[in-house]
């Protein structure tokens, strides 16, 4: 309904007579500084969602100054009370900002008899329509008293990024599943600009295992959930590194996305040939290299499991690209700190880890396996303390940098990881039950820094106190 002529504010015009001793504009800031926490609205601004995805938020004007809302004009004096009328029409048919909380006050100043008048503005979103007085009452309430004013105690929330906003809308719709239909048809047009946002506030998206050729992976059933997490036999299925960079990595450079590729192979050839294509391609930053897929028979597996099989496919990767590598590590062996080493001394970057454990889940009534390749990779919270003890362990053996990984499902699992040793972290079986957690992960990260009183997450990265055991 509001337009460029047809602003949504509602008003309200007081004329005094002053007390002894007189008021002036110093006094009106400092009454409406005294009072308004009494009215906390009238601190906050209106956010859109981007996309439209949901209804725009109110939030905290961090640079919040009630010197710019409580302003002063003056009649020529003496002014009549049409020259007053004709003022306040001028100024209600200006339209509020909206980048700012969305009131005025006037001290009116120069009426004839000594008078002075107060005019309020305020948009409805704030009175909700019906009561036009929220500002007016702080002002001329006589039974209100603060002792502590408001500008001495008060402190802004967080403004909240687009990427919460928009992981809030998701999380909103979920809850309200008759409207996302309508909501979906109405910002289909905007959800690629929220891309960006998204995307970039990610430290980077890890893109599917790649081999060569396109890959069927295993048949259905191929997923099985646990107590704790989740058994899966993908086999690795995927569109093969050509279609990835013609189909799949436009989208992603167009969203700026930071791209990590998962890398497969049979052979050491073929890790070197992927390797080089998506090098080539132009939005790839780094290459992750699955040495450590326990749910397939050939390749990968059978490097991870092999100091010297590690350090060769480390070291043809390395010949092949100027990328960044990033073995992801097995936790099916013996001493995986050893596996960190040889590729540290191959070349590589940093390490991920772990991968899933090789398991097994059974019908007991058919005794069979419950998916169709017998065995699969355990992931999910059960396999969370195993994983944060081999970050511990690596990060003591390499100098390179370790990206933790898991069973992370809120944001105390992640910093357990870089208490522990990781540099960053991974998100995986949680995106299953909330696809946008990394949004919370952030924010909870950020939580605990500020509570903890440090400066960088860099800060906390390998400070578990075990020398206190």
């Amino acid at each position: 309904m509001e337009g460029l002529t047809t602003p949504m504010h509602v008003g309200s015009v007081m004329v005094f007579q002053p007390r002894d001793g007189g008021f002036d504009y110093d006094g009106l800031v400092a009454l409406i500084s005294n009072r308004i926490s009494l009215v906390p609205r009238y601190r906050q601004c209106v956010r859109e969602v981007p996309g439209r995805l949901a209804n725009p938020v109110w939030v905290d004007d961090e640079h919040f100054d009630v010197t710019y809302h409580v302003r002063r004009s003056a009649l020529p004096r003496p002014g009549s009370d049409d020259q007053l009328q004709e003022f306040v029409a001028r100024i209600q048919s200006r339209r509020l900002d909206r980048g700012r909380p969305l009131w005025e006050v006037y001290l009116i100043e120069g009426l004839a008899r000594g008078r002075f008048a107060i005019v309020t503005k305020s948009h409805q979103a704030l009175v909700d329509g019906i009561n036009a007085l929220d500002i007016a009452n702080v002002i001329v309430d006589g039974t209100t008293e603060r002792d502590d004013p408001v500008a001495e105690t008060w402190r802004p929330a967080r403004e909240p990024s687009d990427v919460e906003l928009v992981a809030s809308a998701f999380v909103d719709a979920v809850r309200r599943p008759s409207q996302v239909a309508d909501t979906v048809r109405g910002v289909m047009t905007d959800v690629k600009a929220v891309g960006g946002p998204v995307f970039s506030a990610l430290g980077a998206v890890v893109s599917k295992g790649l081999f060569l050729a396109e890959r069927e992976g295993h048949p259905a059933p191929r997923i099985v959930e646990t107590p704790a997490g989740m058994i899966n036999a993908i086999g690795l299925q995927g569109i093969g590194a050509k279609r990835f960079v013609s189909e799949k990595l436009p989208e992603l450079r167009d969203r700026r996305a930071t791209v990590i590729v998962n890398v497969c192979g049979t052979t050491i050839d073929e890790y070197a040939e992927v390797s080089r294509i998506v090098s080539d391609a132009e939005g790839v930053h780094g290459i992750e290299l699955n040495i450590s897929c326990p749910n397939i028979k050939e390749g990968g597996i059978q490097f991870g499991c092999s100091l010297i099989g590690t350090h060769d496919v480390v070291a043809a990767v390395r010949r092949a690209t100027r990328l960044p590598i990033i073995p992801k590590l097995t936790p099916n062996v013996t001493d995986v700190a050893s596996f960190a080493r040889a590729s540290e001394e191959a070349g590589a970057d940093a390490v991920s880890l772990v991968n899933t454990f090789l398991a097994l889940a059974l019908d007991v009534e058919t005794r069979r396996p419950k998916i169709s390749n017998g065995m699969g990779g355990l992931s999910g919270p059960a396999i969370r303390p195993i994983a944060v003890r081999m970050v511990y362990e690596c990060q003591q053996m390499v100098k390179i940098p370790v990206i933790g990984m898991g069973g992370i499902a809120d944001a105390r699992d992640a910093l357990e990881f870089i208490i522990a040793g990781s540099t960053a972290v991974q998100i995986g079986t949680a995106n299953f039950v909330d696809p946008l957690i990394w949004a919370k992960l952030t924010a909870g990260v950020t939580d605990y820094l500020t509570r903890h009183r440090m400066a960088r997450v860099t800060d906390l990265i390998g400070t578990a106190r075990m020398q206190d055991c």
